[in-house]
């Protein structure tokens, strides 16, 4: 009987601990955005903020109301804003995919991590690395001209040497001898 009661009060507290844990994240996540903490404590409420700050209209919500296929598009759309919240928090696509499976687990590493600060969803701009040793070279040219090597811009292709004279190429259409007499 004593065992029965244990599992019992196992299986109710477990849950409302994590519960309480994860508002207690959200409210800290609300906090590093700027916003007030108390919104994580109403339950519809917290997602209507939740949207707005990552972009999203928080007017789809209202897709919970829709029994079953409102539900499956609700999931999709909060999908999409664990994606959004991640990028928001500089973090990457999978730390969202967590965040979509394991909510409780990552909204308290978002919450308590005193190294995850807020830097703002900006819509498909892709925010730089945490890491700042983890650099990203720019893609377009216009982009390669504005970085500057000392006093000269770095022209064309970044892992490429300037300095070293290049071989030219071959043009494919004309012969050219291969070193084997052979000019094809």
């Amino acid at each position: 009987m004593e065992t029965l009661l244990i599992i019992i009060l196992l299986v109710i507290l477990t849950p409302l601990a994590i519960a309480i844990a994860t508002i207690i994240a959200q409210c800290k996540i609300f906090e590093k955005a700027g916003m007030e903490g108390w919104h994580a404590a109403i339950p519809i409420y917290n997602m209507y903020k939740f949207f707005e700050m990552v972009g999203i209209n928080a007017k789809h919500i209202l897709w919970l109301l829709l029994p079953v296929i409102g539900w499956v598009i609700y999931l999709i759309f909060y999908y999409k804003f664990c994606l959004r919240l991640a990028i928001a928090f500089g973090k990457e696509m999978s730390f969202g995919i967590g965040l979509f499976f394991l909510a409780p687990i990552f909204f308290m590493i978002l919450g308590f991590d005193k190294n995850i600060n807020y830097i703002g969803y900006r819509g498909n701009i892709p925010q730089q690395p945490q890491n700042p040793d983890a650099y990203q070279y720019p893609t377009n040219d216009v982009a390669m001209n504005q970085q500057f090597q000392g006093n000269q811009p770095i022209m064309g292709n970044p892992y490429i040497n300037h300095n070293q004279p290049q071989q030219p190429t071959q043009d494919p259409t004309v012969p050219h001898d291969n070193g084997m007499g052979n000019p094809y």
